[in-house]
């Protein structure tokens, strides 16, 4: 896997040698060196949160709600809801609440856009720090994990904690001297994001860092220790937790089942990554020296010890304390998608390569942006639905994913409901996992989170003390066959709604 000599490396000097910050030093002269093209590459790479009205993903329409309930609470004006003081999982609803002055909209893009940078370069900056010079051929396949599946699930405290650690664990590789005391302040921002995010970097920051010291010897007795630890683990939690069930079963594309979102022509994107991917790796290996396979054979025991724990992960897992954490495999595997460009930016791409690369970037987010503006479709209507209604006007909406779907559309109603209505089945007050919660009683949401699931489902038998309360639901085969009706003590929220897809509900 050797350079071919022309290919440029990280920019270094004398100077940055000697620096107290090498690492950084670097980092910084190469943006200073290549200004217009990363500019170039940020403004390409921002253009899915600008290309349609709204910004679709999914848990985003939640977060930007609850920064507005949170406005109303400051204001007085959220009856049986408070703000409690909360460290972890809060980073990203924190930069909402204190953009949201701009506006819901335009703080929405700022918050998300800067996320996207945050993970996009994160990215960047670990394939750099593995292959020792910044790869442009990587590019591609990092934009397309940026926009995958934890992106479009909206699970945007999870992405920054990942993105924020990726250049926590470039630094473990690459840093010296004074680089190091750049991870504490990062760690602290990672652990505001997500503690999922904080384990993950620990875990692997300490792996690396031990792959970096180590022999090859070793590097495989650290590595099968690891599975064993993380096997181990695993039989603990599936025999002392309440275990959620997968809800896919596409693990083995370890990686590249970010890039499945929502329909099955996404698949043969993944599986065309894949085929490159290996295609690349392999023609490198061929053609590698002892030194760089060396390296090589060090992040592919990372990608393989991750990629396995993805694929061996529960679904989600139910804690008596933190509630239940689902989507496990889907949210680990992000880094698994990291190390894999990892791996790519070890293989020095040809120039060939990296155009197929981006072929494949081409077909997936041509998909992307066929779905995201169906979505922008769905939720233009429910805002022509809501907007006629009185302030504080108590709703549900039913709302079922498109079959074969990964991402759901639970949340279209959230935004559309700013300044018009109260969506009472938002589901973040009663989780007990953000910085937001419901008193029993309250006008606002529901306080139960058990009451919140059903109603998203569908299953809510409406009690007379939820009244007055209207539904918003799905009438028809297009998305923008919007209904609404008036529910009464003893309705199910979600019979209308079911009733348009042939099945009955009992009561």
């Amino acid at each position: 896997m050797s350079a071919p000599a022309q290919s440029p490396a990280l920019p270094s000097s004398s100077t940055a040698t000697e620096s107290a910050f090498p690492a950084l030093r670097s980092a910084l002269g190469f943006v200073r060196h290549k200004a217009w093209s990363v500019a170039l590459c940020s403004a390409v790479v921002l253009a899915p949160c600008f290309w349609h009205r709204h910004l679709e993903a999914n848990d985003l329409g939640s977060h930007v709600y609850n920064a507005w309930l949170a406005q109303l609470i400051h204001q007085g004006k959220a009856p049986g809801l408070h703000i409690v003081p909360q460290s972890n999982n809060v980073l990203f609803d924190l930069m909402l609440s204190e953009l949201f002055r701009l506006g819901p909209r335009a703080a929405e893009r700022i918050a998300v856009s800067l996320a996207v940078l945050i993970f996009f370069w994160g990215g960047f900056a670990l394939c750099a720090a593995a292959a020792g010079r910044g790869s442009w051929a990587v590019a591609p396949v990092l934009a397309m994990t940026a926009y995958g599946f934890v992106f479009n699930m909206g699970f945007f405290n999870l992405y920054l904690s990942v993105g924020l650690s990726l250049f926590v664990l470039a630094l473990v590789w690459r840093g010296r001297r004074w680089d190091f005391v750049l991870i504490p302040p990062l760690m602290a921002l990672i652990w505001m994001a997500h503690l999922l995010g904080t384990g993950g970097v620990l875990v692997l920051g300490v792996f690396l860092a031990l792959l970096r010291v180590l022999p090859l010897r070793w590097q495989l007795t650290l590595t099968a220790a690891m599975l064993g630890g993380y096997f181990a683990v695993r039989w603990y939690v599936l025999h002392h937790y309440v275990i959620v069930e997968r809800e896919s079963d596409i693990y083995w594309l370890a990686g590249a089942d970010q890039f499945v979102v929502f329909r099955r022509a996404y698949l043969w994107v993944a599986l065309a990554i894949v085929l490159l991917a290996a295609a690349t790796i392999a023609l490198a290996g061929l053609r590698g020296r002892r030194e760089a396979l060396q390296r090589g054979v060090a992040w592919m025991q990372l990608y393989a010890v991750v990629a396995l724990a993805v694929g061996f992960a529960p679904g989600g897992i139910v804690h008596a304390k933190f509630g239940m954490m689902g989507y496990l495999p889907d949210r680990v595997s992000i880094y698994a998608a990291a190390l894999a460009c990892c791996l790519l930016a070890l293989a020095w791409p040809a120039k060939w390569q990296a155009a197929a690369f981006s072929v494949v970037a081409v077909a997936f987010f041509s998909l992307l942006y066929t779905d995201a503006a169906a979505l922008d479709q769905l939720e233009t209507r429910m805002e022509q639905v809501v907007a006629p209604m009185r302030p504080g006007r108590r709703v549900v909406a039913t709302i079922f994913s498109r079959r074969g779907a990964r991402v759901h559309d639970q949340h279209m109603i959230d935004r559309a409901c700013i300044g018009h209505c109260f969506y009472v089945a938002n589901y973040e007050p009663s989780s007990g996992q953000f910085r937001i919660k419901a008193e029993p009683g309250s006008p606002v949401v529901m306080s139960d989170q058990d009451d919140c699931g059903r109603m998203q489902n569908g299953v809510y038998q409406v009690r007379a003390q939820d009244l007055p309360l209207l539904e918003i639901y799905g009438c028809g085969a297009s998305l923008r066959d919007i209904c609404v009706h008036e529910l009464q003590a003893g309705d199910l929220n979600g019979e209308a709604a079911f009733a348009q897809i042939g099945i009955k509900v009992r009561r």
